[in-house]
């Protein structure tokens, strides 16, 4: 004789959905006053040691406004050197940081 077929319906497995990679917003506004060619700036994944992007080759007056997503659970380091040791000089440079929409610097 053949088998009796099951009373219910046997429910398929669970697969777990793959768990998206957090992402906040991570945004360097920079407006450059003199000597910009002496500015460079990047930013790292400090587990990894991997330069997600860095910029350099400024002329006086010139504006950046870099976004990246990044894994709020991982450490970030953003460095800016300036080669001549002044700073960002000039009355019209201007530095903002801004996480996730709120302006930290």
């Amino acid at each position: 004789p053949t088998p009796a077929p099951a009373a219910s319906p046997t429910r398929a497995p669970t697969v777990a959905s793959p768990t998206p990679t957090p992402c906040k917003d991570l945004r360097v506004q920079i407006n450059m006053g003199r000597d910009a060619d002496e500015i460079s700036h990047s930013l790292t994944d400090v587990s990894t040691g991997e330069v997600v992007w860095s910029r350099a080759e400024y002329s006086s007056g010139d504006r950046d406004d870099i976004s990246t997503c990044v894994d709020p659970t991982k450490c970030w380091r953003y460095d800016i050197a300036d080669s001549g040791g002044d700073g960002l000089s000039g009355f019209w440079s201007v530095l903002v940081l801004s996480y996730d929409g709120n302006v930290e610097y």
